[in-house]
């Protein structure tokens, strides 16, 4: 049986106070969050203090939670936080930061968290969270593709190099050329924020640049009748079939079978992927 980590994206919908305190959407949120090893979380308005919280209710003993988040992000008064949560008995966090190299190409700065699996320390994963601008949608991806992704590959490179300075085993064994990359998040990807004509530029862009869409064009990820695939995933073609298993969108409001309630809890979907953890 194939050993593997599931890992999601979830844009939760102005989770902040109010929502965090209604007990029975609450009791949704966590039950979703723990379906996943890893997830990146959207929207986020919690204060440090609520943020320990949340992680409180997700964990377990037996399936213990930590965090790391951003500081609030945004060119405005309207901020949010990326958080990533994840099972802190399955991996470690390497590093975490906020991508400000390109900070006036972005109202929400891309948020990097590098992950260590715990029991298999030369499997790492690099996620890049991202949630664009909805009316600049094509720019900030396109930037995410050509420049983000270039500058975070040039610093696994580099850490790379002064790893094998201080530590030949460690040079001998491991290389963060096998190390995925992955660009995730609500980058509202889809209808009158990226018409077909810019979906089909960012394909070439994309090629350009050795990558893939790991949702593509047609999928559904909006709890709302309307069909649009706002939340994406960005594989390197490289590591996808080394490295990434079963991709899939989790539809909540099919197991709730209740629309309304569904929309309060989030108008998203998530987006998640396997990540293969029996890496020769």
């Amino acid at each position: 049986m194939t050993k593997k980590s599931i890992i999601g994206a979830f844009n939760i919908k102005e989770f902040g106070e109010k929502k965090f305190n209604n007990d029975d959407i609450m009791k949704i949120i966590v039950k979703i969050l723990k379906r996943y090893d890893i997830v990146l979380c959207q929207e986020v308005y919690l204060s440090e203090e609520l943020i320990k919280q949340l992680v409180d209710k997700v964990s377990t003993s037996s399936i213990p939670y930590s965090y790391v988040s951003s500081q609030p992000i945004g060119r405005s008064s309207y901020k949010e936080r990326y958080l990533y949560l994840y099972r802190s008995n399955k991996w470690n966090v390497l590093e975490s930061y906020e991508i400000k190299k390109f900070c006036t190409k972005f109202f929400r700065v891309p948020y990097v968290a590098r992950f260590q699996n715990i029991k298999k320390s030369r499997i790492r994963i690099t996620l890049v969270g991202c949630h664009t601008r909805p009316g600049n949608a094509y720019k900030e991806i396109e930037v995410l593709v050509n420049n983000v992704y270039a500058d975070v590959k040039a610093r696994l490179e580099k850490n790379d190099i002064l790893s094998c300075l201080f530590n030949l085993l460690y040079c001998l064994r491991s290389s963060n050329n096998n190390e995925p990359i992955i660009i995730m998040g609500d980058f509202n990807a889809s209808g009158s924020y990226l018409n077909k004509t810019k979906q089909t530029e960012l394909d070439q862009i994309l090629k350009n640049n050795d990558l893939m869409w790991g949702i593509c064009h047609s999928s559904d990820t909006t709890v709302a009748s309307k069909r649009n695939a706002y939340d994406r995933f960005v594989f390197e073609v490289k590591n996808k079939k080394r490295s990434i298993g079963n991709t899939k969108i989790f539809k909540f409001d099919k197991i709730l079978k209740n629309k309304k309630f569904s929309m309060l809890v989030s108008d998203h979907y998530l987006i998640e992927f396997e990540l293969k953890l029996d890496i020769a």
